[in-house]
């Protein structure tokens, strides 16, 4: 993750998101990404330059699924990051493998549901 957050921070959007949904079905939905790669493109502009990144949460549910959340630190904001990992059964031989695809990917600034 630290990676893509890397390729957000010095504006390779478009790569970040390419290698980020990689075997995604995600990236089917490009007028979705697209605007997604969109909005991640006026970070910088709303909430400062890029500062740091810190991985706030890692949450795992049952053996196939993987929620985590980044702080992306601005000068003047945060933004919070989400990601979703699915265990994808299409690449694996068994459930004990360790191949994983996004499922879900979204930011914003609510930094009240860091409460929940």
């Amino acid at each position: 993750m630290e990676r893509f957050l890397d390729a957000i921070s010095m504006g390779n959007e478009s790569d970040a998101f390419q290698d980020l949904l990689l075997g995604s079905q995600l990236l089917e939905q490009t007028e979705a990404v697209q605007a997604l790669e969109d909005r991640s493109k006026l970070i910088e502009q709303r909430y400062g330059p890029f500062q740091d990144i810190e991985r706030i949460g890692a949450r795992r549910i049952g053996k196939d699924l993987v929620l985590m959340k980044y702080l992306f630190k601005c000068e003047n904001f945060p933004v919070i990051w989400y990601f979703a990992f699915y265990r994808d059964f299409r690449r694996t031989s068994s459930a004990t493998d360790n191949e994983w695809v996004v499922i879900s990917v979204r930011f914003d600034t609510q930094l009240d549901q860091l409460f929940d």
